[in-house]
Formats: structure tokens, C-alpha cells, sequence
């Protein structure tokens, strides 16, 4: 089967990214020269998908006016969903699957985690979909991180457990949804009730191998994945950030672990202004609202807002 439409869930309220997240929606935090949104639209584009839902609630007006200006002068337009009451992970699909008139393939995208792997698991997630109300892809993980994990037999999830849980695999953020098997819903619900309820139909669960995974979700693993990024000598989302023109060649100074300002080392500076970081730790300039700063902790800057993180 083909995949019909794509929901990229942008509409959490910033909570995860600090100070900086409350007026800065994640979506349009940058990769270096893109926006993370930018690059997960393109990301379903290149799989060949057509029609891609937006959801949006967090500073609407700002992500409104991203989208807007973003779907000027192309011919595919991305459908901007503003739900002026935050609907959440389930009712954000259902917002969707009603306008799809709950037939099709929808591919499910949390804006905030790229996920690569080869092409075999998605072309066995599309053989799958028709047989199940969800294909979702599962993330492997290691004893000590704290993430919510699947209890699976069969291939097919049984339940969720907290972190303690002897399984190791997790919920990747993406997957794939059979909407003709969905029971439509109104308002506020959540993924694993109205969506992935693998209590009412059955939910198969596709764990790659060999992947390439990026998470952006926090202020901390946006500061380390975007350190990690710059310093990429090879990888599949490199390639990717490569092909979307992710980076300016003469901005990048990998031997001083920097972006955008020469002679600092353990910087990205994507401001265009003057910045100077006399301690060498890993910072991130998003903007300042000034000519001149410097650095005097690790973290991430933004505008007269900086927050203090570790890397």
C-alpha cells in the first residue's frame, strides 16, 4: 500500500526546551541553516507523500506564519492545523483523519526525532498496514535510558511500561496508521487510547536495525545532537542535512568543534553577529538581541533569554 498523508505533530507546548522554549516554538528551532520543520516536511516529501499535516498550538501565530511564507510559490502545500485547544497525540490524528475522511495511510512524524534506516522496514510496514490498525517503528535502547518501554510478542504490542521494564525497545515516534480502522473521535485523546489501542486492534511493531537516530526533543539532546551533527564524519541524516543544504561550507570549522564564527572554538553562532567564547564550552547562539556577546557558561542563547546546559 502506499502512504497517502503524513501528520508532523508540532503542537506541544515547548515545555521540554526550557526558558527559550516558551516563545521560541520547537518546530522552528534551527539545524544550522533549516528549520527543524522544514527538514521533516522534506523528509516526508522524500518518500514520496503529497498531502503533510501540520498541527500547531504552541505560539500558533508564529508557526502559522512560518508555514505560510514556507508554502509560497510551491505547488504542494502543507496543511496547517491550529488547534486552538490542544488536542493531543490521539486527537491530533483524528483532527487529520476527519479531513481524510478516515481512508487511507497516514504516516505518523513527531516533529522533534529523525529516524533512518533501510528502506526494507518501510516497504514491510506498507505490506503490514492493511492487516493491522498500526505499523509502528520501535527504537532499540539501552538498560539505562529513561524512556517508557513495549511489551511485544509476536511482533505485536501487548502493553507499556515504565523505564525500570526489562524490555528494551521504545516507541520511535513514527509509524504508520490504517485510518478506515479507526473509530473517529472528538477532542482531546491520546495516541495509545484512540490511535495505537492495541487492546482493541492489533498494533505491529517494526524494530530496524542498523539505524541512524536523532533526537532534538530537549534543550540538552538539542545542544548534544547538534554538536554531534557538526562533527558527523558519516551517517544517514548527515547525508540528508547535506542533500537540504543544511549547512553553510564556509560556516563550518570542524577542527575548532564551531559554526559560524572563526577563531572560537566549541561554538555555533547562528546569530551573524559578533559573539566571543573565552571559556570553550559547547554554546549555541539561536539569535541576540544585541551588536556583541560573550560567553561565559555552556548552554543556549536566545535573544536576552540564555539557559544553562550541559553537554
Amino acid at each position: 500500500m502506499k502512504i497517502d498523508s503524513c501528520l508532523i505533530l508540532s503542537a506541544g507546548l515547548g515545555t521540554r526546551m526550557g526558558p527559550i522554549g516558551k516563545i521560541l516554538p520547537k518546530p522552528l528551532w534551527p539545524i544550522f541553516e533549516k528549520k527543524i520543520i522544514e527538514l521533516q516536511i522534506n523528509f516526508a516529501e522524500s518518500l514520496g507523500i503529497e498531502k503533510i499535516y501540520i498541527n500547531g498550538h504552541h505560539c500558533h501565530a508564529q508557526l502559522k506564519e512560518f508555514i505560510d511564507l514556507f508554502n509560497k510559490d510551491r505547488s504542494k502545500k502543507v496543511i496547517y492545523l491550529y488547534e486552538p485547544t490542544l488536542l493531543g497525540s490521539g486527537g491530533g490524528v483524528h483532527n487529520a483523519a476527519n479531513l481524510e475522511e478516515y481512508k487511507g495511510v497516514l504516516l505518523y512524524l513527531a516533529v522533534d526525532q529523525f529516524y533512518f534506516f533501510d528502506q526494507f522496514y518501510l516497504d514491510l510496514a506498507k505490506n503490514l498496514i492493511s492487516s493491522h490498525g498500526a505499523v509502528l517503528f520501535g527504537l532499540d535502547l539501552d538498560k539505562a535510558e529513561i524512556y517508557n518501554r513495549l511489551i511485544i510478542e509476536n511482533n505485536l504490542i501487548k502493553g507499556i511500561e515504565g523505564p525500570k521494564s526489562s524490555s528494551l525497545v521504545t516507541f520511535s515516534g513514527m509509524g504508520l496508521i490504517n485510518l478506515e480502522s479507526l473509530t473517529p473521535k472528538q477532542g482531546v485523546s491520546s495516541f495509545f487510547d484512540t490511535v495505537a489501542n492495541f487492546n482493541e486492534r492489533p498494533v505491529y511493531i517494526i524494530t530496524p536495525k542498523n539505524v541512524d537516530y536523532w533526537d532534538f526533543g530537549t534543550s540538552q539532546n538539542y545542544l548534544k545532537s547538534c554538536f554531534r551533527l557538526l562533527g558527523e564524519k558519516e551517517g544517514r541524516f548527515l547525508e540528508f542535512c547535506k542533500e537540504e543544504a543544511v549547512f553553510a561550507p564556509r560556516q563550518v570549522h570542524q577542527s575548532l568543534n564551531s559554526y559560524g564564527t572563526l577563531g572560537t572554538k566549541n561554538l555555533i553562532n547562528l546569530s551573524k553577529k559578533r559573539v566571543e567564547n573565552p571559556t570553550g564550552k559547547n554554546a549555541i547562539i539561536l539569535d541576540i538581541g544585541k551588536d556583541f556577546l560573550e560567553i561565559k557558561f555552556s548552554g543556549l542563547f536566545f535573544n536576552e533569554i540564555s539557559e544553562k546546559v550541559l553537554c
